[in-house]
């Protein structure tokens, strides 16, 4: 029992390191050149040719490209997100955009709590539990909020919740809902891909104040809580 456990731990930390070589892969490659907006303007005719010719293949593809983005941690949400909007429209790219990106996340999350998880868990046992167990009784709306807000890189929103022993189901569903928002402009905004020139500014300073406003009232629930049992301890 003891050696299948011991094969068990090495084979889950081959399969994180192989992760983080196909990731340092990914980056030094010439992905960028071909995931850009010049890219897309370039060769925006022969894909809406293949988007035409090949419908349901052509969708899948691109769920699936954007898995794969998701997953490795790689920076082409926003062209991608984008990218989904212009080839599908703004809602239908928001589907294949948010389904495609919330299974994403869910591999790293996958990846996160069966690795250096269960290693920080042992590591760090005390503050470990202190944490996890505050983070477990509102983890709802604390998932919420990284999700609305964007000020939280998306890469570290899907570790976090894996380090604090989230359960699946809770961390899957808050965030193909949590990331519906922000998505949504990105797809609206792509609809439009040929005016887009830079990213830089893509999203306006009132959008991104309605995001932070979204992500306060998840955390609506917990400020009430808060509020109560301070009441109750002066009582």
């Amino acid at each position: 029992m003891g050696i299948y456990l011991l094969k068990e731990h090495k084979v889950k930390w081959l399969l994180l390191l192989l992760f983080i070589v196909t990731i340092v892969t990914a980056y030094c490659s010439n992905l960028g050149q071909h995931l850009s907006l010049e890219s897309i303007h370039t060769h925006k005719e022969t894909l809406f040719d293949y988007k035409a010719t090949y419908p349901i293949s052509f969708a899948a593809s691109f769920i699936l490209v954007y898995i794969t983005s998701t997953a490795l941690s790689l920076p082409f949400g926003t062209v991608l997100a984008l990218l989904g909007g212009f080839l599908f429209g703004p809602l239908v790219g928001l589907f294949h955009v948010t389904l495609g990106a919330t299974i994403g996340a869910s591999i790293i999350f996958m990846i996160a709590k069966s690795t250096f998880g269960e290693a920080l868990q042992e590591k760090a046992a005390p503050f470990y539990k202190k944490v996890s167990s505050v983070f477990a009784a509102d983890g709802i709306s604390y998932l919420l909020f990284l999700r609305l807000v964007p000020l939280v890189p998306f890469w570290a929103a899907n570790i976090l919740p894996a380090l604090l022993n989230t359960p699946f189901r809770t961390y899957f569903w808050t965030t193909f809902i949590g990331i519906i928002p922000g998505t949504f402009v990105h797809t609206y905004l792509g609809a439009s891909l040929e005016e887009i020139t830079t990213l830089s500014g893509l999203i306006s300073p009132n959008i991104l104040f309605a995001l932070i406003m979204l992500g306060l009232l998840s955390l609506t629930p917990v400020i009430i809580k808060k509020l109560r049992e301070r009441r109750a301890s002066h009582v």
